[in-house]
C-alpha cells in the first residue's frame, strides 16, 4: 500500500483545488483492484474493467490505470485503453521503471486505434449539433481526427427547425474515416417531420455515411482504392485470357483449314474436333476481352475519379453459342 499512498501524495501536489476536495477511499480501491485482477486471471474482462475504473476513481494510481488499459484492450475498447495509458504516463515519476514499457505500449496501441474526423457539409446550418453515441461534439471538435473504439458508432446531426439525420458508421482497428454531415430537411417540408396534426411517416435508414456536394470531391477512400486495384487486376487477367485464347483460336483455325474441305464443308475427326474447340475458344476470348476492358475501366474509375461515397459495382459477363456479353452495374 505504501507506493499507492506515495503516488496519491504526488498527485495532490499537481491537481487542482477541485480535485483535492474529492473523497478518497484507498481501502475500497485496493479491494476492487484485487477483485478485478482475480477476474482478469479468469478471463472475465468485461466484469473486471468496471471494478478497475471504480478503483481508480476512489484512489487514483498509475498501476491501476495500466491494468485498466490492459483490461480495456481485451474488450476491444482501444481508444479508452490508450487514454488510460496516457494518463498513467502523466502521473508516473520520470525515474519509474514502468515509464519505458508504458511509452512502448502507447506507441503500439496508437497504431491500432481508429480515427474519425467529422466535418459539417457546406450547406449545413451554423448551429448544427453533432452527437456520437449520444455524446455531443462542439464546433472545436469538427475537422479533428478523434480516436474512437472499433465497432459501430451512431452519429446524429441536428439543427433547430430541422429533422435529425443519422449517420451509422462502423470502424475497424487502425481505420481512418472522414464523415461529412448535415441536419435533415426542414420540419414540415417533404423529407422533414410533418406539420402538426399529420401522421409521421416511418423513418428510413440513411443511405450513406458521408455526403459531399458536387463542388467537394475528396480523393477516393482506402476501400475504393483497394476495389480499384482488384477490378484492375481482374481486367488484366481478362485481357490476358482474351489474348491467349485468341492465339489458341488461330491454331485451331489452321487445323480446320488443313483437315476440312472448304467446298463440301466436310471434316475428318481432327478437323471436326478443332472446329468445336474453336467455338468454345471464340466465346471465352470474347468474354475475356469484355471483362478485361470493363475491369480496367472500373478500376481506373475507383483509383482516380471515385468520390467518398462507397457504391457497389458489379461486372457481369456471360456467353452463348452466338457470342458473349459484358455489363457493369453500379448501385449508389
Amino acid at each position: 500500500m505504501l507506493p499507492r499512498r506515495c503516488l496519491v501524495l504526488a498527485l495532490a501536489l499537481t491537481t487542482s483545488s477541485w480535485a483535492l476536495a474529492q473523497p478518497r477511499d484507498p481501502a475500497a480501491a485496493d479491494a476492487l483492484f484485487r477483485d478485478a485482477r482475480a477476474l482478469m486471471k479468469e478471463g472475465k474482462f468485461a466484469a473486471a474493467c468496471p471494478k478497475l475504473a471504480e478503483s481508480q476513481r476512489l484512489d487514483p494510481a498509475a498501476g491501476t490505470l495500466i491494468n485498466l488499459s490492459d483490461c480495456l484492450q481485451k474488450t476491444g475498447q482501444l481508444a479508452d485503453a490508450l487514454q488510460a495509458l496516457r494518463e498513467a504516463l502523466d502521473i508516473l515519476p520520470s525515474g519509474d521503471n514502468r515509464v519505458g514499457p508504458v511509452k512502448d505500449e502507447i506507441a503500439a496501441l496508437d497504431k491500432r486505434v481508429p480515427r474519425l474526423t467529422i466535418r459539417l457539409a457546406p450547406d449545413a446550418p451554423e448551429d448544427t449539433t453533432v452527437t456520437r453515441n449520444e455524446v455531443e461534439y462542439g464546433k472545436a471538435s469538427f475537422g479533428i481526427a478523434i480516436p474512437v473504439n472499433p465497432g459501430e458508432h451512431a452519429i446524429v446531426a441536428a439543427a433547430p427547425g430541422r429533422a435529425k439525420k443519422a449517420y451509422p458508421i462502423k470502424l475497424g482497428e487502425g481505420q481512418v474515416r472522414e464523415l461529412i454531415v448535415t441536419a435533415g430537411a426542414a420540419l414540415g417540408t417533404p423529407g422533414g417531420a410533418p406539420a402538426e396534426g399529420t401522421a409521421s411517416p416511418p423513418e428510413r435508414a440513411p443511405q450513406a455515411t458521408r455526403q459531399t456536394t458536387p463542388q467537394d470531391s475528396p480523393p477516393p477512400t482506402t476501400q475504393q482504392r483497394t476495389l480499384g486495384w482488384v477490378l484492375g487486376g481482374v481486367g488484366v487477367v481478362g485481357l490476358a485470357t482474351g489474348m491467349v485464347t485468341g492465339l489458341m483460336l488461330d491454331g485451331r483455325q489452321a487445323t480446320v483449314d488443313a483437315n476440312c474441305d472448304a467446298k463440301t464443308k466436310l471434316c475428318n475427326d481432327e478437323g471436326y474436333s478443332a472446329a468445336q474447340d474453336g467455338k468454345t475458344l471464340r466465346t471465352v476470348s470474347f468474354i475475356g476481352w469484355g471483362v478485361g476492358l470493363a475491369g480496367i475501366a472500373a478500376g481506373s474509375y475507383f483509383l482516380f475519379f471515385a468520390g467518398p461515397v462507397e457504391p457497389t459495382t458489379a461486372v457481369n459477363a456471360g456467353g452463348s453459342r452466338n457470342g458473349a456479353f459484358v455489363s457493369v452495374s453500379r448501385r449508389f
